[in-house]
Formats: structure tokens, C-alpha cells, sequence
């Protein structure tokens, strides 16, 4: 909680109380957005020891202000999504490896 509260204090200084505001109305709406689409996402990063679930903003990800203008957020693919795109498949699974390229969070 006090990384939230000292992040929105260094964002009103920075970029005033309504663009602040805008980041919190969309920092919300989108953490919602995932626990809504998917809640097994959850176990599966418990299962596996992976930390994918949370959507980071430019600020979370400690890029240099001079390169924000060319990235954007990290937002996860939801894990339910991507095991229906694997399941539709035609192929047999064993004799294929999956490589993840990421997105170079971590």
C-alpha cells in the first residue's frame, strides 16, 4: 500500500491532479479487467512460480521518460485465452516444444 500511496504522490507532483486521476481510473478498470477474464490465471502463476497476472505501467516498468513515448504497458495474455488457442490446434503436443519469447518484463 505505501508504494501506491508514495507512486500517486510523485505522479500529482509530476503530472497534476487530473492526469493522475486519468492513471488510477485506468490502473483500476484494468486490474479489474483481468481478475474478470481470467481467475485461473492466478493459480496457474501459483502453480508454476510465475508472476504474469499483474498489468504494469510504463512508471512500474522503470523505463526512462525518454523512451515511454516508445513503449507501452505490459499487459498479460490471459491464461484461459491462450490454452484455447493451444487446445485448437491439430497437432500432437508431445512432439512439439513451446518456446514463450515474452516480452522481456523480466
Amino acid at each position: 500500500m505505501d508504494n501506491v500511496v508514495s507512486k500517486t504522490i510523485i505522479s500529482l507532483r509530476e503530472s497534476g491532479f487530473f492526469a493522475t486521476m486519468k492513471k488510477v481510473v485506468i490502473g483500476i478498470r484494468t486490474r479489474i479487467r483481468v481478475i474478470q477474464l481470467d481467475r485461473h490465471g492466478i493459480r496457474f502463476d501459483n502453480q508454476f512460480g510465475l508472476e504474469t497476472q499483474e498489468i504494469m505501467s510504463l512508471e512500474d516498468q522503470n523505463i526512462h521518460p525518454s523512451d515511454r513515448e516508445h513503449s507501452v504497458a505490459y499487459e498479460p495474455t490471459p491464461v484461459s485465452f491462450m490454452c484455447g488457442v493451444l487446445e485448437q490446434l491439430p497437432i500432437r503436443y508431445q512432439d512439439f516444444s513451446f518456446i514463450d519469447l515474452g516480452c522481456g518484463k523480466g
